[in-house]
């Protein structure tokens, strides 16, 4: 099996967690640690003892020149991902990129068209189309018949600091991206409406105008209804969960409890706490995004669980999502994206090429 050289841009939290999984995947070999502090890069490649190269912003050219490196990844913040990746696949490597791929869609369309044109795999990464126990309650909800509905609960354990909340484009893009393609990936459809009601009980997310509590409903072509329930802070642990409900029954991804172990006495029974962050609950989905992303630059596999234009879609619908908060108003999707592609002025044949 080709062993593909990579290289890690961004060594946050995120960045540090695929680098953990990285050290135990055989299909790679480091060759960069990337971040814009250099002496960050190399507190890294101590901590876990690596031969790898630790460069600052000033090196990142040597890095995309480096044939060695055959595809890389992008955890850095938002603002940076465009940039990266143009460079990247320029520079005919891979791109693995977190949500979004850029800031606005004209800008998300051009690297989607340059990965085309350089004939390169772009996966964007949506991780929890990844993760096994979602995908198993999906194939279980093919015999539940006709559906009608899906909820989703996703709240953050711990509130992330103010720090990123500042940079990360607010609760609907940062968060309800990945429910709101949930739902898409589930039922197999594209949303017709969306309505919002949202609150900021924290007085630091007031300050920032977002929220951080959040009911979204939408509806679907085939009558099927979306629920979608956000959190900033969820004391007892990262809440995740999904219920699809259909005319033969229904299908459940509970929680993750840190052990499965129960007591049961005469005055109760307790347990022990769900997992506590992103990072315990969907290690399994982001261990599995590793491997497809080998497995589609290979030629293993043919086609990626989640295409560009997957991302695209999703943007769209997270800002329908913020405007029928900020409205009040029910957003009709179809029209509320072409008066977004007029205002951005991209060329609506063109975006939907891209679809």
């Amino acid at each position: 099996m080709k062993r593909l050289g990579i290289a890690i841009f961004g060594l946050g939290r995120i960045g540090q967690i695929h680098l953990e999984n990285l050290l135990v995947n055989p299909n790679y070999e480091i060759c960069y640690l990337c971040d814009v502090n250099e002496s960050h890069a190399n507190s890294i490649k101590t901590r876990y003892n690596l031969s790898a190269k630790a460069v600052g912003s000033d090196s990142f050219a040597d890095v995309f020149a480096d044939e060695r490196v055959d595809c890389v990844i992008v955890g850095t913040p938002t603002d940076t991902h465009e940039g990266l990746c143009k460079r990247a696949l320029n520079s005919g490597k891979h791109v693995f990129c977190e949500k979004p791929l850029a800031m606005t869609l004209e800008s998300s369309l051009t690297i989607i068209e340059l990965a085309k044109e350089k004939n390169l795999k772009l996966l964007v990464a949506f991780n929890r189309r990844f993760d096994p126990q979602i995908l198993r309650v999906k194939t279980e909800a093919k015999s539940l018949g006709k559906l009608f509905t899906v909820k989703t609960t996703a709240r953050d354990a711990p509130r992330p600091p103010i720090s990123y909340l500042k940079i990360s484009g607010g609760i609907f893009h940062d968060c309800a991206v990945h429910d709101l393609d949930l739902l898409r990936f589930m039922l197999g459809e594209e949303p017709e409406t969306v309505y919002t009601s949202a609150h900021a009980h924290d007085p630091e997310i007031a300050e920032l105008n977002d929220a951080d509590t959040v009911f979204m409903q939408l509806k679907f072509p085939s009558g099927a209804l979306g629920h979608i329930e956000l959190g900033r802070d969820a004391r007892y642990g990262y809440d995740q969960t999904v219920e699809i409900f259909g005319e033969k029954g229904k299908a459940i991804s509970a929680n993750q409890q840190i052990a499965q172990w129960q007591v049961w006495k005469a005055e109760g029974q307790s347990t022990d706490a769900i997992k506590q962050s992103f990072k315990q609950r969907y290690h399994d989905a982001y261990v599995a995004e590793l491997h497809e992303f080998h497995a589609i630059i290979t030629g293993e596999k043919q086609e990626m669980s989640v295409v560009p234009a997957d991302c695209l879609r999703v943007s769209v619908l997270a800002e329908a999502a913020e405007e029928s908060w900020r409205t009040g108003q029910v957003v009709n999707i179809k029209k509320f994206t072409e008066k977004m592609l007029e205002h951005e002025k991209v060329d609506f044949k063109r975006f939907h090429a891209a679809l």
